[in-house]
């Protein structure tokens, strides 16, 4: 649709101002190299009939995303990175402490196994307990940052949030969760690994005769 400039100031009397920016949705099928080919055709056309203000002009179409957080994206590439060594660091915490844990039941991984059970038994045992920290702690990471969001935006006045219509979008949405447990389910597969591949080591006799 269009919008007639009712109330038009001395920069938009004048063919050479050129201080209004177009929004469009592309077609089912355009891309934005053939929309931007258009735009250039267009203002070639009028390059010619109106030389004194459209001369080397030309044209740009940009996504309107880009327009938006194009600024932001080295500093939130910034914090993803800082959140990723973030996550790997707590990664490697908690799986050295399996790795203590599990060195504290040598002696019952043992007995499970003079029993009967099977390396491959044992190992989803520790599979599971790392799939409940993962699930779980990716599930308190979700509430704490969507209650940190919150309070975030309740801080921002709602004069300024006015003019800022897309922060009602702010949130945690489904793509986040699934990415988020995308990222758990693969720090769980860390957890585990480490007491399954001390577990490959374990000499049964040695751990049998362990008192602890």
């Amino acid at each position: 649709f269009f919008v007639p400039l009712l109330d038009k100031n001395q920069c938009e009397q004048r063919r050479s101002c050129h201080n209004l920016f177009g929004v469009g949705r592309l077609r089912d099928g355009v891309t934005s190299k053939a929309a931007l080919d258009e735009m250039k055709a267009i203002a070639a056309q009028l390059e010619i009939q109106y030389p004194g203000s459209n001369k080397g002009q030309g044209a740009v179409v940009q996504p309107l995303s880009e327009i938006i957080t194009g600024p932001m994206k080295p500093i939130m590439f910034t914090l993803l990175a800082a959140s990723g060594l973030l996550l790997l660091i707590a990664s490697v915490n908690v799986a050295s402490l399996l790795l203590v844990r599990s060195e504290s039941r040598r002696r019952e991984i043992a007995v499970r196994g003079a029993l009967g059970a099977t390396p491959a038994r044992i190992s989803r045992q520790f599979i599971t307990e790392a799939l409940l920290l993962g699930v779980f702690g990716c599930i308190a990471g979700i509430l704490v940052a969507n209650g940190t969001i919150t309070g975030l935006m309740s801080l921002i006045p709602k004069t300024m949030a006015g003019y800022l219509p897309f922060l009602s979008r702010v949130g945690i949405h489904w793509h986040e969760g699934m990415f988020s447990l995308c990222i758990a389910l693969l720090a769980s597969g860390l957890l585990a690994a480490t007491p399954i591949l001390r577990l490959s080591f374990l000499d049964v006799r040695d751990a049998l005769s362990d008192g602890n």
